[in-house]
């Protein structure tokens, strides 16, 4: 069993325990986002995110792993650690919030590293709204060179 919550964005964050089955479900779930931003087995997926009690991001991971992408965690590195993670391992998507996409975009600029010359051809996103507002939709695939794609929350909808 794992204990995972809601990021509270909205609110105050939801707790709960997961069972093998319920994580299953979590995986699954999240491997159709995936290949519905058109990933698959050959794929890189960045997760550059702490690995802490929000859940959206381990059954992204777990999600990445059922669709037999390459899943690369991203835990425990500051972001000119993360960018070049990201250039070394050949990441071909990135999946994180909209607003931390955006940083990672300006610490790279500030550093003379143009992320629109990665691999990454597409960028998943949740979190906290943004990748399905179209002016930072705009902003995310202009900083990046790749399609966004924003996935709604799926602890409050059931």
């Amino acid at each position: 069993m794992r204990v995972h919550q809601t990021s509270g964005t909205t609110g105050t964050p939801l707790r709960w325990l997961d069972t093998q089955a319920s994580w299953e479900w979590w995986a699954h779930c999240w491997r159709f986002v995936l290949a519905g931003a058109g990933l698959g087995p050959s794929d890189r997926i960045y997760f550059p995110f702490s690995f802490g009690l929000f859940i959206g991001f381990w059954a992204g991971f777990e999600g990445a792993r059922a669709l037999g992408a390459l899943a690369i965690p991203g835990g425990g590195a500051d972001s000119l650690a993360r960018l070049h993670a990201m250039q070394a391992l050949g990441t071909t998507a990135l999946v994180c919030t909209p607003s931390y996409a955006l940083h990672l975009a300006e610490t790279a600029r500030e550093r003379g590293i143009d992320v629109a010359a990665l691999p990454v051809r597409v960028t998943v996103h949740a979190g906290e709204p943004g990748a399905g507002i179209a002016a930072v939709r705009a902003r995310l695939e202009a900083a990046w060179g790749a399609r966004a794609f924003d996935h709604a929350g799926m602890t409050e909808m059931g």
